[in-house]
Formats: structure tokens, C-alpha cells, sequence
């Protein structure tokens, strides 16, 4: 009962790290998922085990700590693959060759799991959450290795999985949008750039407010895109407006 209790309380601080990072608070929640990591090594519950060290592994990937997530993550999937749940060893799986390449460029490390990654997703019944969390980091990781049209392929089917989904929210919508803009941006396709990326804009600001820090992505990416196209003063205020956010979110 006592451990009933404990892990009832780590999880509820669990979802409320959740709404932490959501919200920009990147610091805030990973000083959470820090306490709630060791509050719940004192249980037996290899299950809370591992979504506190995923919330610990997401929060040090947002404050630029990537080899602190990937240690986050190897004693993730230790505890998930104690906990025999398939969808929770999945998202270990997923997090993991996300980190290493999508996060670090370690390219041929994350070549080396993405099949174990890509299986573990079966396995688990093939949700598709993680379905669409692989595909994003695998277009991300295309994107950095110079591989522009297979990472505009991803990223499209991406989307238009993310669109389908009725539980899809709007700020993974605009994170597909602003995936898909920036290969488009490489591509010189600048119209269709500068159109998913101000939905991007509009998505996130619907969403999470005209300040959150996911803006300063696609507003960049629309400040090149302009600068790309010769437009150098129209592309000030949206440089600008990304550098306040970046600014404020320190």
C-alpha cells in the first residue's frame, strides 16, 4: 500500500513535469523529473521507474544536455524491459534513436538501433504515437546527413499521418509543418516553405501562446527563407521576435 501510494504521487508530479516542458519550462521540469527519478528508484515499480528517466532524458534534451539524456535513457530501458510491458520498451527504443540521431549526429550509432527501434514498435502493437515519433526523428536525422529528398518524404507522410490522427495535437502538428519547411527551405522551395511555416506559427501560437519557445523554430526558419529570397527586411521582425523568445526562455 505503501508503494501504491508513492508511486501515485510520482505520477502525478510526473504529469505535471509534462505540463512544465509543454509550457517552455524546460529547467523547472527537469529539477522535477531529477527528484521524481530518485523518489522513484526507492519503489519497486520498474514501470514509474521508467517514465520518470523519460521525462529526466526529454527535460535534458531541452536544456542542450544530450549526452544526459542518452545516460537518462540507457537506465530507461533498463527498467522498461524489467517492467515487461512491450509499448513501454518501445518508447525506450524510440527516445533512444531519437537522442543519438537526431539530437547528437551520431549517425551510425543511431543506424545501429533504428531496426531494434523500428521492431519494438511492432511488437508493441504498432501505436501510433511512436509509429509518428520514429518517423520525425528519422526525418530529422535524414535532414542532417544531407539526405533532402528522403526527409521530405518523411516528413510528408509524417504529416499527413499527424493530420489523420484524431489525438494529434497542435503543437505536433506545427512540429511536423516546420520539420517539413526547413527541408523545404534546402530544397529552394521557398513558397511552399514560407506556407507550412507560418501554419506552423499560427498552430503554435493557437495553442501554447505568441511567446512559447517551439515559436523560435519556425520563425527563424522564416526569416531565412526570406533572406534566401532576397527579402532581408521583411525577414527583421521574424528574427527578431525568435531571438526575444530565445532571450526570455533562458
Amino acid at each position: 500500500p505503501a508503494d501504491r501510494a508513492a508511486v501515485a504521487a510520482i505520477r502525478a508530479e510526473l504529469d505535471r513535469g509534462d505540463v512544465l516542458e509543454r509550457a517552455g519550462q524546460a529547467r523547472a521540469a527537469h529539477d522535477l523529473a531529477a527528484t521524481a527519478v530518485a523518489a522513484a528508484e526507492r519503489t519497486a515499480h520498474a514501470p514509474t521507474q521508467a517514465r520518470a528517466l523519460f521525462l529526466l532524458a526529454q527535460t535534458a534534451d531541452a536544456i542542450g544536455d544530450g549526452r544526459a539524456a542518452e545516460a537518462a535513457l540507457e537506465r530507461a530501458l533498463d527498467a522498461a524491459a524489467r517492467s515487461a510491458d512491450p509499448p513501454l520498451l518501445a518508447d525506450a527504443w524510440v527516445r533512444m534513436f531519437g537522442v543519438l540521431g537526431a539530437v547528437q549526429d551520431r549517425f551510425a550509432d543511431a543506424a545501429r538501433i533504428y531496426r531494434v527501434a523500428q521492431l519494438s514498435v511492432i511488437a508493441a502493437g504498432d501505436p501510433p504515437a511512436l509509429r509518428l515519433r520514429l518517423l520525425r526523428d528519422l526525418g530529422s536525422m535524414q535532414l542532417e546527413q544531407g539526405e533532402l529528398e528522403a526527409a521530405r518524404a518523411t516528413f510528408r507522410d509524417l504529416l499527413t499521418r499527424e493530420e489523420a490522427r484524431p489525438t494529434t495535437r497542435k503543437d505536433e502538428l506545427a512540429t511536423a509543418l516546420n520539420n517539413l519547411g526547413a527541408v523545404e527551405v534546402e530544397l529552394g522551395d521557398f513558397e511552399a516553405a514560407r506556407r507550412d511555416l507560418a501554419r506552423a506559427v499560427e498552430l503554435i501560437e493557437a495553442d501554447l501562446g505568441p511567446a512559447h519557445p517551439s515559436l523560435s523554430f519556425p520563425l527563424v526558419n522564416l526569416g531565412l527563407v526570406l533572406q534566401d529570397q532576397g527579402r532581408f527586411l521583411e525577414s527583421i521582425p521574424y528574427l527578431e521576435r525568435a531571438h526575444a523568445i530565445e532571450r526570455a526562455a533562458l
